[in-house]
């Protein structure tokens, strides 16, 4: 009995790689950290592209190819400065640097502070005219035990007050 025996090549695959990534923000600027050990500068290709009918945002592809082979898209909102995109492969890690559009940010951080102040100070005013109405009720019926208790509560609530207020941090 004789067995045929199909020889076995060796099949090459292109094994690709997902890197770990670190998005760090920041107040000028973001920074986008790769980790890329052993791919060399010529291996890795950064790409910026503006989608067509996309003026949301764009996307920057970083492909590299050595033994390993790797692809990696980010989704970037229009509200960096993409001209001024830099990159750097240094100590094995591709460091992406995305600075800001200086007007977007000061806009959407202010609207939302000014709101929130606001409700603060009209909750602070109902809270006002409530506690002193309590305090004219229960100092009328002599009720001494709810009077201490409404003094007491009217402490916490200068306290609290005064600590949203001014900003005083515990």
């Amino acid at each position: 009995m004789q067995c045929d025996k199909q020889q076995e090549t060796p099949m090459l695959t292109e094994e690709y790689i997902e890197p770990h990534c670190q998005w760090t923000r920041g107040k000028e600027l973001d920074r986008i950290e790769i980790t890329l050990d052993g791919f060399r500068k010529e291996d890795v290709k950064v790409t910026l592209k503006h989608p067509v009918g996309e003026e949301e945002h764009s996307i920057i592809s970083v492909t590299a190819k050595s033994p390993e082979r790797l692809c990696k898209k980010f989704e970037i909102p229009n509200d960096y400065e993409l001209g001024n995109l830099r990159a750097e492969l240094c100590c094995g890690s591709l460091i992406l640097e995305l600075p800001k559009k200086a007007a977007s940010n000061k806009l959407e951080i202010l609207k939302p502070k000014l709101e929130i102040r606001k409700a603060l100070q009209e909750s602070a005013e109902d809270m006002q005219k409530n506690f002193f109405s309590a305090v004219e009720y229960f100092y009328s019926k002599k009720k001494v035990g709810a009077f201490i208790f409404v003094m007491l509560a009217s402490g916490v609530f200068a306290y609290k007050y005064y600590t949203e207020r001014c900003g005083v941090e515990n």
